[in-house]
């Protein structure tokens, strides 16, 4: 079945269609909330947030953008209000203010090499105000704007937690640089 008359048929309340609707897009919502939250269980309360979130507000979808960007912004927010329901206010996490935002200079050589698993593995292990910041901007897409608007921060801040998260994984990604097989790059004096 195509995706618009898929979408047609939800909006007119067909549960069968619905249902498929649920089948095709749970691995990709999944792996949203799994970003997000840090074990299964927590992912798995978020995307039936999620699923119910988009049973309530289908009849509102337009076709403005794509369907599955949609569901995708359905599935962040959703995650969002699971970390909002175990923490009394994600704003309220702790900040700390720089003067000036450090670029990273140094990248991984062999970064290619790594394994996705591995990878995914360093990024929830990133402080939560961190992960949430860069996996919404670097794997999701969103501007500052929009992380500031969903997380009630200014925008500098976020663009401080994006940069202490680079930091933080590269950091974390270098102390396995035998295992990922690359070495610290040097800067010549």
């Amino acid at each position: 079945m195509k995706e618009k008359q898929l979408i047609k048929l939800c909006q007119k309340g067909d549960s069968k269609a619905f249902e498929l609707l649920v089948h095709k897009y749970s691995p990709t919502l999944m792996g949203i909330c799994m970003r997000y939250m840090k074990d299964e269980t927590a992912a798995k309360d978020a995307l039936q947030e999620c699923f119910i979130t988009i049973f309530r507000n289908i009849q509102k979808y337009q076709a403005l953008g794509s369907f599955e960007g949609w569901l995708k912004r359905i599935a962040v927010t959703s995650s969002l209000k699971e970390l909002r329901k175990k923490k009394s206010n994600v704003s309220s996490l702790t900040m700390i203010f720089e003067d000036q935002i450090e670029q990273l200079t140094e990248e991984p050589v062999a970064i290619q090499q790594l394994e996705e698993k591995a990878v995914l593995d360093k990024i929830n292990s990133l402080p939560e105000e961190y992960r949430i910041v860069f996996n919404l901007y670097i794997i999701e897409g969103f501007s500052y704007k929009e992380i500031a608007e969903l997380l009630g921060l200014k925008e500098t801040s976020c663009r401080m937690r994006l940069s202490r998260a680079r930091k933080k994984l590269h950091s974390l990604l270098l102390k396995d640089k035998d295992y990922y097989g690359f070495e610290r790059t040097r800067k010549v004096d």
